[in-house]
């Protein structure tokens, strides 16, 4: 009888162990699905990282053109004035001189 309560005894720590068993593999299970979606969404913001980043440097590369640009058409203009500035000189200078 003693035997038999401690073999009854016996197959419930059995049973509770494999209980808590199956309680922690689904639970590891649980986690590596989860751990699987966190590694999915890092990359997703790493790609997404690594294309903004792509897109500020073209970005700072065309703005570095235009700035090249518009200090062209600046340097343009300034040479325009001073071609106006000295063609009215000379023209005031020969309508002087008539």
């Amino acid at each position: 009888q003693k035997l038999e309560r401690e073999i009854r005894r016996l197959e419930g720590e059995v049973q509770e162990l494999r209980e808590q068993l199956q309680d922690r593999t689904q639970q590891v299970h649980d986690l590596q699905a989860h751990l699987s979606r966190r590694e999915e969404e890092l990359t997703q913001a790493v790609t997404s990282a690594e294309s903004e980043a792509a897109s500020k440097t073209s970005f700072q590369r065309q703005l570095r053109e235009f700035q090249t640009q518009i200090q062209d058409l600046q340097d343009d203009i300034e040479s325009e004035r001073e071609s106006r500035k000295r063609l009215e000189r000379e023209k005031r200078e020969l309508m002087e001189e008539n």
